[in-house]
């Protein structure tokens, strides 16, 4: 006998991710006056491109700071815009790969130098790439008998980027007289693979700090809401298929309307998105956990292997409420949140769960005397139901943010993709031995244990399962391991 093992591969990717961090900066027209009566100073950041290279990640984007100071009795604002081109170094990107990635900064200040404001932020990347790899496994021999067993797992078929505009237009419950403030965070809520396009739900959440136009009216804050649908090209998606997405805002332009006749402001919006998405189909495969031959040794060589199966791509949401101290004094008056961010997150799993932590970042406009600003630290701690053993395409939002001056809530938003890692054990190498002394006994009998397949019993025995059948027809599997299995040999 000459065995000729026959091996398939399994094609599948492997996630990798990168972050790097960079310092923009940009000149402010203030006087040094006015750079002493700073309320805040805030910014943000949106990526305009991001292309793979071989050994790196180049992108490019916009930071915009925008800086409330009181001026002239007055509170201000200027908004001044950088753009900016870093280059990621990433030894696993190579040219033409797509990196699903996003910005956000941090250390946001403003100092004055040589007589010129200047503001200062750091501009964090994150980026990740699906990498192919295949797993060689076993799969059959004419010449052995096989034992094989069946696994689901998933394939990403394509990952697509989408840029879409929103528009919308809404009245507002004050005269304004300036947008001091404004931000835009983005939610999704569900994503569908369709025939050749993704399906993508979400919304914007707009939050504006207003300066009303009527003197002697104190700052209002205003939070606004606007659902979106979109779809991405994906010619290989298909219903039966799962896709996953974020999104993030590129760019907003507002303009303000004010009718002081019929006592009314209008905003139109205009809001350039960045959706990224991907998809991945369910395929089975079967691969040989055993062999045996009815004639000679076999010699099998295996390797520890893993594959992912994609459960499902979740949206969660969780409220959260805590204790909130700012350095103020009882006299202080609250006014409304210039900005509110979420820092440090981190993500684990811890008993089935993902635990998610973090901090918010939240920066508030008080009144006493005159306008000023106080930041305080709010630490989240929530976990997130985990049908799997593994996530991974994290992101997180805080929505519906609401502020007193000892209590804080908010819309902690999370969406995963839900996997369940796959591990199994591979043979890599099948080779021939020695031939086997031939059972020279008219009668074998044979008392399995509980649980015992038909393959089992045969390999056990050194012969085919049909030999097995021949003469215990009755026999139902799996075992219960109160049977005698008797084999007859033609002598």
């Amino acid at each position: 006998m000459s065995i000729s093992p026959e091996f398939d591969k399994i094609r599948s990717s492997e996630t990798f991710k990168v972050s790097s961090s960079n310092g923009i900066e940009c000149k402010l027209p203030l006087t040094e006056e006015e750079f002493k009566e700073i309320i805040s100073v805030d910014a943000s950041v949106s990526l305009v491109n991001a292309e793979c290279l071989n050994g790196e990640i180049k992108y490019s984007g916009r930071g915009i700071f925008t800086v409330v100071y009181k001026s002239d009795n007055a509170i201000k604002k200027q908004e001044v815009g950088v753009e900016f081109s870093f280059k990621c170094e990433f030894d696993k990107s190579l040219e033409g790969m797509t990196s699903l990635s996003d910005v956000k900064c941090d250390n946001v200040k403003v100092n004055f130098v040589n007589g010129i404001a200047i503001a200062s932020a750091v501009v964090i990347f994150n980026g990740e790439i699906a990498k192919p790899y295949e797993v060689d496994y076993f799969l059959k021999d004419n010449q052995i008998m096989v034992k094989n067993q069946d696994l689901d797992y998933s394939l990403e078929v394509c990952r697509v980027k989408r840029e879409f505009k929103l528009e919308d237009e809404f009245e507002l419950p004050v005269l304004v007289g300036d947008v001091l403030t404004h931000s835009e965070k983005v939610a999704i809520t569900t994503v569908q693979s369709g025939i050749g396009v993704i399906i993508i739900d979400g919304e914007v959440e707009l939050t504006f700090l207003i300066n009303p136009l009527e003197e002697g009216k104190e700052p209002v804050t205003v939070i606004k809401k606007i659902p979106f649908r979109t779809e991405a090209e994906c010619n290989d998606a298909l219903p039966e298929y799962l896709a996953c997405a974020f999104a993030m805002v590129k760019s907003a332009n507002y303009k303000v309307y004010v009718d002081e006749g019929k006592n009314k402001s209008a905003v139109s919006v205009e809001i350039l998105l960045d959706a990224n998405a991907k998809v991945y189909n369910y395929n089975t495969f079967s691969y040989g956990v055993d062999a045996y031959s009815i004639e000679s040794e076999i010699k099998l060589i295996k390797e520890d292997k893993k594959v992912d199966k994609v459960i499902g791509f979740k949206c969660l949401e969780e409220r959260v409420n805590s204790e909130i101290s700012f350095d103020v004094t009882k006299n202080s008056r609250l006014i409304g949140v210039i900005s509110d961010k979420i820092e440090d997150v981190r993500y684990s799993l811890l008993d089935g769960e993902i635990l998610v932590e973090g901090i918010l970042n939240v920066n508030c406009l008080f009144f006493e005397e005159k306008y000023f600003a106080k930041s305080s630290l709010l630490p989240f701690s929530v976990k997130f139901s985990l049908d799997g053993n593994k996530f991974e395409f994290v992101k997180s939002e805080a929505l519906d943010v609401k502020v007193s001056k000892n209590h804080a809530e908010f819309i902690l938003k999370v969406c995963f993709l839900d996997l369940l890692e796959c591990k199994f054990k591979a043979i890599t190498e099948v080779s021939e031995g020695q031939k086997k002394k031939v059972n020279d006994s008219a009668i074998s009998v044979y008392i399995p244990n509980a649980g015992d397949e038909l393959w089992d019993v045969a390999k056990e025995l050194g012969v085919s399962k049909e030999d097995i059948l021949k003469t215990n027809s009755d026999l139902e599997f799996p075992l219960n391991g109160n049977e005698r299995i008797v084999v007859y040999r033609e002598k």
